[in-house]
C-alpha cells in the first residue's frame, strides 16, 4: 500500500509520525512523508521525504512561538500560528502554487494520514481523490467551546483555502476531521470517550521500541520509591507562572 504521511507544526506534532513511518516500512508499505525541511532528517531512509509548497524553517517557527505565546488568549495564539503555517500574506499565486504542489504529492497514494494542522495537505488529498485520516494527540474539542472564539480565524483560513483550491472550502482551524476517521495517538487510560467526538479512534501511544538505556541514578531512585506520573508541559504558555 502507498501511504502519505503529511504533517506540520512543532516537534511534538512530527515525532509520532517518525514512529509510524518506521512501522509502516517494516510491514512492507511504501511511505511518502510531507513535512517542513527542518524535520526531514528525523525520518528513516526508506521513506520518500518531500517539503510542502510553503516551507517554514526553524527560525520562522521560533519567531511564531515567541510572538504567539505571550498573547492573552489561545485564539489569538492560533491566529498568529496560522499566518506562519500557511503563508497567509504571500498572495494568490503562492496559495495556488502550494495547493498544486500538495495535489501532486498526494496523487497516486492509496491513503493518507494528515495531522489536524496540515490543512494544505488535507486540501491536496481531497483534490487528488486520496482518502485520509486526521491525526491529533487528543480528541477534538467540543464545538460549543471553540467554534465561536475561533470564528475569525476559521473565516480567514476558509477564504485562503477557497482561493488555493479554486472552490469554496470551509476550514475549521486545527480541527478538521478526516473522511476515514480521526486517529488519536494517546493512551486509552488517559483519553475518555467523548460524546461529541464518537468517531475518534484512540490508538494508544506511538512509541519507539524499548531500549536498554540506563536511567540517571537520581531518577531511578525516585521511581523505585513508588508510583509516579510524568507531566510534560510542551509549548504551554506560562502566562501566569503556572508551569513554574
Amino acid at each position: 500500500m502507498r501511504v502519505l504521511l503529511s504533517m506540520i507544526g512543532s516537534g511534538g506534532d512530527v515525532l509520532p509520525f517518525t514512529r509510524l513511518a518506521v512501522a509502516l516500512l517494516a510491514r512492507g508499505h511504501a511511505v511518502t512523508v510531507q513535512t517542513w525541511r527542518q524535520y526531514h532528517g528525523w525520518f528513516p531512509d526508506g521513506a520518500r521525504v518531500v517539503a510542502p509548497g510553503h516551507d517554514v524553517d526553524a527560525t520562522a517557527l521560533h519567531r511564531a512561538f515567541t510572538e504567539a505565546l505571550p498573547l492573552g488568549t489561545p485564539w489569538d495564539q492560533i491566529g498568529r500560528f496560522a499566518r506562519t503555517f500557511y503563508g497567509l500574506d504571500r498572495g494568490r499565486a503562492a496559495a495556488l502554487a502550494a495547493a498544486a504542489h500538495a495535489r501532486e504529492v498526494a496523487t497516486g497514494h492509496d491513503l493518507a494520514i494528515c495531522d489536524v494542522l496540515d490543512h494544505m495537505g488535507q486540501l491536496g488529498c481531497d483534490a487528488a481523490g486520496v482518502p485520509w485520516f486526521s491525526w491529533a494527540s487528543r480528541p477534538a474539542p467540543a464545538p460549543k467551546d471553540v467554534d465561536r472564539p475561533l470564528a475569525p480565524v476559521d473565516e480567514a483560513l476558509s477564504a485562503f483555502f477557497s482561493i488555493a483550491g479554486g472552490a469554496p472550502r470551509r476550514v475549521p482551524t486545527f480541527r478538521a476531521r478526516g473522511p476515514l476517521g480521526d486517529l488519536v495517538n494517546a493512551s486509552p487510560e488517559l483519553v475518555l470517550p467523548h460524546p461529541h467526538h464518537p468517531e475518534a479512534h484512540v490508538t494508544g501511544a506511538w512509541l519507539a521500541p524499548e531500549t536498554d538505556a540506563r536511567l540517571p541514578d537520581a531518577v531511578a531512585r525516585f521511581l523505585d520509591e513508588g508510583p509516579a506520573l510524568l507531566l510534560s508541559f510542551g509549548t504551554l504558555p506560562d502566562l501566569r507562572g503556572r508551569t513554574a
